[in-house]
């Protein structure tokens, strides 16, 4: 495989090994990738898997349905409006 750096990429990587932070490229391009794996899994993680926030979400979801079982609810034009005059009279109270 056959990799091109920008410029700022090059010197980055550079200066990492005439400070001695890594030996080699190899080294550098190990850490970076095994970072951006480890990014990856927590990203998912976070997002998708995490219990507590899956648990959360359900409770305001089923929350939202009562609520307009009870109350009746907005279409997306009413809430939306409802938002742009919130944010008009927001912006001249400044």
């Amino acid at each position: 495989m056959n990799i091109t750096l920008l410029p700022e990429h090059e010197k980055f990587v550079q200066d990492r090994l005439q400070n001695g932070q890594y030996k080699t490229i190899d080294e550098i391009f190990s850490h970076a990738i095994a970072l951006l794996m480890e990014s990856d899994i927590e990203s998912d993680d976070d997002l998708i898997y995490d219990p507590a926030w899956v648990e959360s979400t359900r409770q305001k979801i089923d929350a939202a349905r009562i609520s307009i079982k009870a109350n009746g609810g907005n279409d997306g034009e009413t809430v939306v409006s409802g938002l742009i005059d919130r944010y008009q009279q927001a912006r001249k109270a400044l």
